[in-house]
């Protein structure tokens, strides 16, 4: 930064303004260093800072040419944010593992398209999506800026195939199932369509259904016992309350003065009382990981097949197209 401000006497505060900007009245902690790394890109440069600090004259010629993408990237952040809150349903940063490096390749796409269709914009969804719950961008910096820089950068629509391939190939993702199971977090926001109970996702606890210890008592194995279908949101102190109670008794009274949950408590969800019942743990497995990947169709505007099919061997077909 401080070679920047060598050539670029206002880089810090016109950075801190754009990061105000940015992050106003939207739950979300974009950094000064996000929005400079897309700049870079913008720019079509390193965005490893320590690669970029061994070329002087290179940083002080990027000092000159960075300003002139600002405006791109102020609106293409603002629009990311827009898709965040309002298709992806996304409201805390704890849903962001890994930090913001999966946004990045995000970012140059809508600066460089203004005009962004709905095609586009559900093929953005899925992306962002497959890009955090896979990890495929995280503490992989060079892998971010080479697959935006080589299948981004002056694309005429987003590639989400090449992304797909990418993840693929580096984690062996072969289904919507297969994704759902890589991030606990994003699937129950999923599966709640948007966590906004309490308004503060952020202090809400991962809990099972179905108590671990009474589960591998009875012999079920850890893939079983971890399943997604096995977890919900609640409020810490309520978690404190359930210790290994079993869910028919537990749900319907959660806590002393604590009132039992209702019938839409339950649907938010995705569960109804027969599921609770004793002896039906696989039985609630499988009806409410279809209806979580039910969930999943509508965020991603796409059946389960449909998204399996992007996964296949060989695609010689287009990414579907919203029907």
């Amino acid at each position: 930064m401080s070679l920047l401000d060598l050539k670029w006497n206002d880089i810090q505060p016109e950075l801190q303004k754009l990061v105000r900007d940015i992050n106003t009245s939207r739950p979300f902690s974009f950094s000064r260093d996000d929005i400079l790394k897309s700049l870079l890109l913008a720019d079509g440069a390193e965005t490893r800072f320590d690669r970029l600090v061994a070329d002087r004259k290179q940083v002080e010629t990027l000092a000159q040419q960075l300003p002139v993408h600002i405006p791109a990237i102020r609106r293409a952040w603002e629009l990311l944010g827009c898709i965040l809150l309002d298709n992806c349903k996304i409201y805390s940063e704890r849903f962001f593992r890994g930090g913001h490096n999966a946004f990045l390749p995000f970012v140059l796409f809508l600066s460089q398209h203004e005009h962004l269709s709905n095609d586009d914009r559900r093929k953005i969804v899925i992306g962002v999506y497959l890009s955090i719950m896979s990890g495929i961008f995280s503490g992989a910096e060079a892998r971010m800026g080479a697959f935006a820089k080589n299948k981004i950068a002056n694309a005429s629509s987003f590639p989400l195939q090449e992304l797909v391939a990418l993840v693929k190939r580096e984690y062996g993702i072969k289904s919507l199932d297969d994704l759902l199971r890589r991030h606990l977090d994003l699937i129950l926001n999923i599966a709640h369509g948007g966590i906004t109970l309490d308004k503060n996702p952020d202090e809400l606890q991962r809990d099972h259904i179905f108590p671990k210890s009474q589960l591998e008592k009875t012999g079920y194995g850890h893939d079983k016992v971890k399943h997604y279908a096995n977890f919900h949101f609640l409020r810490a102190v309520d978690n404190l309350n359930k210790l290994d109670k079993p869910p028919d008794e537990w749900f319907r009274k959660p806590g002393s003065n604590v009132p039992s949950y209702s019938e839409k408590d339950l649907e938010e969800r995705l569960l109804t009382w027969e599921d609770l019942e004793p002896g039906q743990f696989d039985n609630m497995i499988e009806r409410r990981g279809k209806r979580i990947r039910r969930k999943a169709e509508q965020f991603f505007s796409l059946p389960e097949d449909q998204f399996n099919t992007l996964f296949a061997e060989k695609q010689d077909k287009p990414v579907p197209a919203i029907g």
